[in-house]
């Protein structure tokens, strides 16, 4: 599971996986869909599983930084990405 996709260009972050007090922060959420925006148009990314998990995993590092006490919450972000849908998951 990607934190990140890119849909119709835009970069949206699946805030539903992660937990309930990051996903409502309305201020955190704002913040970093600008900064991956960001991030994906000065790298040229683009809708492929590699570049994905790149912007995922800057994610779960800007997320990390923007709460320093937390130790570990980039790796249990990070954890995330071994999460993987079939077909008929919904």
């Amino acid at each position: 599971m990607k934190l990140v996709e890119l849909i119709e260009g835009a970069v949206e972050l699946r805030w539903s996986w992660l937990p309930y007090w990051l996903g409502a922060n309305q201020r955190l959420r704002a913040e970093l869909e600008v900064e991956l925006r960001d991030v994906a148009l000065i790298n040229g990314l683009t809708t492929s599983a590699e570049d994905l998990s790149a912007l995922s995993r800057v994610a779960c590092r800007r997320i990390q930084v923007r709460f320093p006490g937390l130790v570990g919450l980039e790796q249990a972000l990070l954890a995330l990405s071994s999460i993987t849908e079939t077909s008929n998951t919904f």
